[in-house]
């Protein structure tokens, strides 16, 4: 999962494997929430009715309950973000009395011309086509993981809450952590986390979730392990949203269909029905989802891993990953002369020519040995590609 929620644009495509899906993307930049549920609906209800009229006639098919995933910024009022799910949903109405809604807060939004905007509303719906006569269908299956699963707060508290005993649990589970006998991996420990009964008992085959969306507070890394683990075929897509204690005084705004929680993970597990598989080369990821980064500008070449311990890049091909990212910081400023807001980025990728690969934050170095540490629980292994970035904004 991405940290940084503003950054980050997920564009779907009209590729094989979508087609037999309804995907709607509708976002609003307006100040108003109101408004921008309006708007975010009416588009969302205007493609449908598009989709329906193209049909041939006499065939019209009665559209089926779907699903939302909703990103929605801090700018308005909390009152007004806690009661925008039933506001979206009674918009929807139209369309399925069962609408399934599930998100988060996050800084921007991005417009439809994909810049960002400090107050919006992105929201991507999702239905089966019932034109499609096809029943290996996905269907979305809501969840939510929290505390209440054996998650376990390892991260500090978020800003504006007091530490004690009772708000700040990282004392009574760190006693509680245990690495696995015999792993080799210096990030990894084990995972304590039940999955709930509609990601456990409800789905039979593992192998029929293809695909996971989910928003989700900063204790997310232990939920993403637990799902590679439950379902390692599926494709996992997620957000960190915002902190909100300044809006609503919650650690975070975690929208659901019952209940706006303060932490934990949401989303859907798009489960392909009657058991039916998809031919691996019609729902590739790389034809179906696409995460873009406009924010963020290579600053060096593509460069070969030497040597890595854990998640610590050690040395690259030109010597130290620390004096080289240091040395790319110093010929960016020079070149371009620009401010940028410090936070650095680093593409890791199996091959050179980057076409499977992730953008991961940099969160610490050490000039001296010249080591890099970068935010992820994967262990980084020689012989891996590393490619150093800087946020342009």
């Amino acid at each position: 999962m991405h940290s940084v929620a503003r950054r980050v644009s997920v564009s779907l495509f009209n590729s094989a494997y979508l087609r037999r899906q309804l995907w709607i993307a509708a976002t609003s930049t307006s100040p108003s929430l109101t408004t921008a549920v309006q708007q975010c609906a009416t588009h969302i209800q205007t493609v449908l009715h598009n989709q329906s009229n193209a049909k041939p006639s006499p065939e019209k098919h009665q559209q089926s309950p779907g699903s939302c995933f909703i990103l929605v910024s801090q700018s308005y009022s909390a009152r007004d973000v806690e009661q925008m799910v039933s506001r979206l949903r009674n918009q929807l109405g139209n369309i399925g009395t069962n609408m399934r809604i599930a998100g988060t807060a996050v800084d921007q939004v991005f417009s439809e011309g994909g810049n960002t905007s400090k107050s919006g509303l992105s929201v991507l719906y999702h239905a089966t086509d019932p034109s499609s006569n096809d029943s290996g269908s996905l269907q979305a299956i809501p969840f939510y993981i929290g505390d209440m699963h054996g998650r376990q707060r390892l991260r500090e508290a978020a800003v504006g809450r007091w530490h004690n005993s009772i708000t700040d649990r990282f004392n009574d589970h760190r006693s509680r952590i245990r690495w696995i006998d015999g792993h080799s991996s210096v990030t990894q420990a084990a995972s304590h986390i039940q999955l709930p009964p509609e990601l456990g008992d409800a789905v039979a085959n593992p192998s029929s979730v293809e695909l996971i969306l989910m928003a989700a507070d900063r204790e997310s890394r232990q939920v993403a392990d637990v799902l590679d683990s439950h379902f390692p075929m599926a494709y996992k897509l997620g957000i960190v949203g915002s902190q909100t204690p300044f809006l609503n005084g919650r650690e975070y705004t975690i929208l659901g269909d019952d209940e706006v929680r303060s932490s934990g993970v949401i989303g859907f597990a798009f489960v392909r029905s009657r058991g039916k598989t998809v031919p691996a080369s019609t729902h590739d990821a790389t034809n179906c989802l696409r995460v873009r980064y406009p924010n963020l500008e290579a600053i060096s070449d593509t460069l070969q891993i030497k040597r890595s311990k854990g998640n610590v890049v050690l040395e690259v091909e030109n010597g130290e990953a620390a004096r080289t990212l240091i040395a790319n910081i110093r010929k960016r400023q020079i070149d371009a002369g620009s401010a940028f807001d410090n936070r650095l980025f680093a593409r890791i990728s199996t091959n050179n020519d980057n076409s499977d690969s992730a953008v991961l934050q940099v969160t610490g170095g050490d000039p001296a040995k010249g080591g890099l540490a970068i935010d992820t629980t994967r262990d980084i292994e020689q012989g891996y590609f590393i490619q150093f970035m800087m946020a342009t904004d």
